[in-house]
């Protein structure tokens, strides 16, 4: 009679955590596999089963079995590849073609090209054509050059220059054209003229005068005398009532001194008095014309 041999089974948990003799085989009834023992790790190592039932499908991370899902994907993916090879000769195809147009174009309008310099902005020609402007972004949204203001600071701002073309002068309003010149005079050379105060422009006021008059020293008057009687007049007579003719002197009193005071009547009435202008007829001050202006829309 034959012989018979029977391995060590076990099902469920028992088989994941028994520990096995090295080298010895169990089964696992559950998963009806075969499992390798190495002495030391639980459940050993399940051997796979030839219809592979009991292998995990392969990932892209973890080994396993190529089931037929991932059969599938793989035709797909080889499809897509072979699309997109087919799909790529297009598009080559079609770059080349762009290429030759761009080539053409080129060819035919060599001015479309981007600016010489770096950082000029392009600008169309009298022709339509592209071109180089020459010119930044910044510079062409600043003022064109020869432009004119007026600021109201002590020097031309950084781009500027101060322009000494014109000096001591006033602006004009034209409503028609602007910078043109005229007039006479500077403004600093306009003057007043003198005026010589009357009389009556005087302030109105009186003086008050004291003093003594100086000695002239011993001195005499003369006074005349008559020596007849005619109808109507009187003679005069020394004492000894004898007649006397000619002119006579006062008897001298001395050298002697006379007091003298009063006031003065106002001299003035304190009329008021104006300037005249020096100027000549026609007159007009020098100007530079200029124009107010509003910016469009």
């Amino acid at each position: 009679m034959s012989k018979r041999v029977q391995r060590l089974g076990h099902s469920g948990t028992t088989a994941l955590t028994f520990v096995g003799l090295e080298r010895e085989l169990t089964i696992d009834t559950t998963r009806r596999s075969v499992r390798l023992h190495d002495g030391a790790t639980q459940g050993g190592v399940e051997l796979a089963r030839a219809d592979l039932n009991n292998v995990p499908d392969a990932t892209t991370t973890t080994p396993g079995r190529f089931s037929s899902a991932n059969l599938i994907a793989l035709n797909q993916a080889i499809s897509d590849i072979a699309d997109n090879v087919t799909a790529i000769g297009v598009n080559a195809a079609d770059i080349a073609t762009n290429v030759a147009d761009i080539a053409a174009l080129d060819a035919a309008k060599p001015d479309k090209v981007v600016p010489a310099v770096a950082g000029n902005v392009a600008t169309l020609t009298a022709g339509g054509a592209l071109a180089d402007g020459g010119k930044t972004v910044a510079q062409l949204n600043d003022c064109v050059a020869g432009t004119v203001a007026l600021f109201l600071q002590a020097a031309a701002p950084a781009g500027w220059t101060l322009s000494a073309a014109h000096n001591d002068r006033v602006l004009r309003i034209n409503n028609t054209v602007g910078g043109g010149v005229g007039g006479s005079w500077t403004i600093s050379g306009f003057a007043s003229a003198g005026h010589v105060l009357t009389t009556a422009e005087l302030p109105a006021s009186g003086l008050t005068v004291t003093g003594t008059a100086a000695s002239a020293g011993a001195h005499t008057h003369s006074t005349p005398r008559a020596n007849a009687v005619n109808s109507g007049t009187t003679t005069l007579r020394r004492g000894d009532d004898a007649t006397v003719s000619g002119a006579t002197n006062t008897s001298s009193d001395g050298a002697h001194t006379h007091s003298v005071s009063g006031t003065t009547s106002n001299m003035g009435s304190g009329n008021a008095h104006a300037h005249g202008l020096t100027y000549t007829p026609g007159w007009r001050p020098l100007y530079v014309d200029a124009i107010a202006c509003t910016r469009n829309a």
